[in-house]
């Protein structure tokens, strides 16, 4: 037990220079490196093996008997029943089968005290948890929420800018090209270029928790659990605000606010129209608004919308995109008219955009998630509370706004899938 115990404390100390590495990884690069979680997640799962070996030698000792003579013996819970003087005045007496009457059985006495049997041992009867000898094993780790996918920077132009809470950008707001065949000698066409300046604004996305200093300090691989959880919740409204913010106050102006709507006239067809229609014809309205420049190269999507394109089928019930034995690839995105489709939560269902992402639109990266813990925020100080911040600054610059086209699902005619 003290070889054991003595390992147990190396391990805790070299745990928590791992957390403490760990922690300043994350603090300076943004995420910790392979090795120390490995090491880390090593120590803890030795510090675990220790700990059942622990457990083992105590249950010997639990059984261990001390002899007239003085010396320790190890006897099993059935031998100090059988050597008890209860259970051998009743033998000697013709056993159980003349008496038929229940007795009480008083093990001898032990460095752990008398143990009196009255009913069956059964594991409802020992206990568990604090409130018996059971011990229940805990897994590792911790069970979080379900976490959406976030994949609208993976389409966008992302531009790191070192400098400064604003921004601007220069754009061609109309263009009049007027090339023509000339008179030899006679004055030739005139083309007429206007260009204009537009700015934003970087904005900052935050939010904080308080936790205890004993809980950091305490359940090592806690911080790394909250570094992720925040982290993934900044990018959430990250992802909302790209798409739907209503550009009022610090929000940021998103791609949904600014881009044109879908002209509802692409749905009349001889047949009807479904899904895969709508959408082909809001490609097509994106590419005439934005011609080769601002060539549209994604579209996002709702899930729900993405399943119902996936199950639509021909006149034969062939499925036309979806494939139930999985073939077709999902590596990156999946594909809808030779665009990568994003599968988005923040965009909702019924709605869909199209556009060019990596031309009409660039995303300002002015400073990148971090994460920062205080212990003098507030009352910390005298509370033994951490403050831990998450927060990024960002900006988003629609620089053609008519190559995004969005619209809403028609449900009519019967044909819509």
């Amino acid at each position: 037990m003290e070889l054991i115990e003595q390992k147990l404390t190396e391990l805790s100390t070299d745990v928590t220079a791992y957390a403490a590495k760990q922690q300043e990884e994350i603090k300076n690069i943004g995420t910790a490196q392979s090795e120390t979680k490995s090491a880390l997640a090593a120590a803890l799962e030795e510090i675990k093996t220790l700990h059942t070996q622990l457990d083992a030698v105590d249950s010997k000792l639990q059984n261990r008997h001390i002899s007239t003579s003085g010396t320790v013996e190890h006897k099993s819970l059935g031998q100090m029943f059988c050597e008890s003087e209860k259970y051998l005045a009743v033998k000697n007496n013709g056993g159980f089968d003349t008496a038929r009457q229940p007795i009480n059985v008083f093990l001898p006495a032990s460095p752990f005290g008398s143990m009196e049997v009255k009913t069956d041992i059964t594991t409802g009867a020992i206990g568990g948890a604090t409130t018996g000898v059971m011990v229940p094993q805990r897994l590792p780790g911790i069970v979080g929420l379900p976490e959406q996918a976030l994949r609208i920077r993976d389409v966008m132009t992302v531009i790191t800018q070192t400098t400064g809470n604003a921004f601007d950008y220069v754009y061609e707001a109309t263009r009049t090209d007027s090339p023509s065949p000339q008179v030899e000698a006679g004055a030739k066409s005139q083309s007429y270029y206007n260009w204009q300046s537009a700015s934003g604004s970087i904005r900052t996305i935050a939010h904080f928790i308080r936790i205890s200093k004993q809980a950091l300090n305490d359940v090592p691989f806690l911080t790394g659990t909250i570094d992720h959880r925040m982290t993934y919740g900044l990018k959430v409204k990250e992802e909302s605000q790209i798409l739907s913010g209503d550009g009022t106050g610090v929000n940021l102006n998103g791609i949904l606010t600014q881009a044109t709507a879908y002209n509802t006239a692409y749905n009349v067809a001889a047949n009807g129209w479904q899904r895969l229609d709508q959408l082909r014809m809001a490609k097509l309205q994106a590419r005439l608004a934005g011609l080769a420049t601002y060539t549209p190269n994604a579209f996002v999507l709702n899930p729900t919308d993405m399943a119902k394109l996936e199950l639509t089928k021909n006149l034969y019930g062939s499925y036309i995109i979806g494939d139930p034995k999985g073939n077709y690839n999902l590596v990156t995105f999946p594909m809808v008219w030779n665009l990568p489709v994003v599968e988005s939560d923040s965009i909702s269902a019924g709605t869909f955009l199209v556009g060019s992402f990596n031309n009409g639109a660039a995303l300002i990266d002015r400073q990148a998630t971090s994460i920062e813990i205080s212990y003098e925020d507030a009352s910390n100080f005298t509370t033994n509370m951490a403050t831990v911040l998450c927060e990024e600054r960002i900006g988003l610059a629609v620089t053609k706004a008519t190559s995004f086209i969005t619209g809403t699902f028609s449900t009519s005619p019967a044909t819509q899938n």
